[in-house]
C-alpha cells in the first residue's frame, strides 16, 4: 500500500483502534469481524491486538488472497454463517456503496455483533463530486475507468447504489431504528482522485483546500463513522 493510500485510511485505523482498545478494557482482546474485507492489509496493525479475525466477503478470489486473517466466510453480508451476538468490533472499509439493501444488511451486522461492541466504517460520501459522476456513469465502464486512472484491476470493481453513503441514510437505521449510539462521525477528503496526472494535480489541490474548509466538510469524498451498540 503506498503512502498515499495510508493517508486515507488513516482516520479510519484510528476510529478502529479506538473500537479494539474500549473494547479491550472490558473484555480483553476481542474478536473482529471485517465485513467486505477483500485483500486489503489496511488493517493489518488493528488485527495484531485482536483475540481472534474473521473476514467475510463475496468474492472469493479477493478472500484467499487475504493472508492476515484467522478465519474466512466466503458469504453474502446479508446472511452471514455465525451465531448471533458472536463478534465485538465490526469493521467496513469501501463497501455501504454496494450494499443494495441498506436495513437488511445493517440489521445483519447488529444480529452478529454483541451488546457493547462498535461498527467502525470508511465509505464514500455520496454528496461528494466523485460519487455523483460515479453515480451516473454507467456500470459497465467502471471497470475499464478504474483500470485506466487509477490502476485497479477490473475484477476489483462491484456495482455501486450508494444507498447507505450519507450521514443521513446511515443515522436513520442506526439511530433510529437500532439504537445505536453515534460515537464519532467525520468526513474526509484526498487530492488524490483528482490528482491523478500532472495536469489535474493543481486542480485538485486546490479543491482540496476548499473543501477542507469546515463549512465544506460535507463535500469531502469519504465518511467514516465509529457506532456503538446498546
Amino acid at each position: 500500500m503506498c503512502t498515499e493510500e495510508r493517508d486515507i485510511y488513516k482516520p479510519y485505523i484510528e476510529l478502529a483502534n479506538y473500537a479494539v482498545d474500549e473494547v479491550s478494557k472490558n473484555i480483553g482482546k476481542p474478536i473482529l469481524l471485517d465485513a467486505g474485507c477483500g485483500h486489503s492489509n489496511a488493517l493489518k496493525d488493528v488485527y495484531e491486538k485482536c483475540h481472534t479475525t474473521i473476514g467475510v466477503d463475496i468474492d472469493k478470489e479477493g478472500l484467499k488472497l487475504n493472508s492476515l486473517l484467522d478465519k474466512k466466510i466466503h458469504a453474502n453480508l446479508i446472511d452471514i454463517p455465525i451465531p448471533d451476538n458472536s463478534v465485538n468490533i465490526i469493521t467496513s472499509a469501501w463497501v455501504f456503496e454496494h450494499i443494495k439493501e441498506p436495513e437488511k444488511f445493517l440489521r445483519e451486522m447488529d444480529r452478529i455483533l454483541s451488546s457493547g461492541g462498535y461498527l467502525v466504517f470508511i465509505a464514500p460520501n455520496r454528496k461528494s463530486w466523485f460519487s455523483f459522476i460515479a453515480s451516473i456513469i454507467p456500470q459497465r465502464i467502471h471497470g475499464f475507468i478504474n483500470k485506466l486512472i487509477y490502476k485497479r484491476a477490473e475484477e476489483d470493481t462491484f456495482p455501486k447504489y450508494y444507498r447507505l453513503n450519507t450521514e443521513k441514510d446511515i443515522d436513520k437505521i442506526l439511530l433510529s431504528k437500532l439504537k445505536y449510539k453515534k460515537v464519532k462521525f467525520k468526513y474526509n477528503d484526498s487530492p488524490k482522485y483528482i490528482g491523478f496526472c500532472s495536469l489535474t494535480k493543481p486542480i485538485s489541490k486546490l479543491w482540496h483546500r476548499i473543501v477542507m474548509k469546515e463549512k465544506n466538510k460535507k463535500l469531502r469524498v469519504h465518511i467514516l463513522g465509529l457506532y456503538s451498540k446498546p
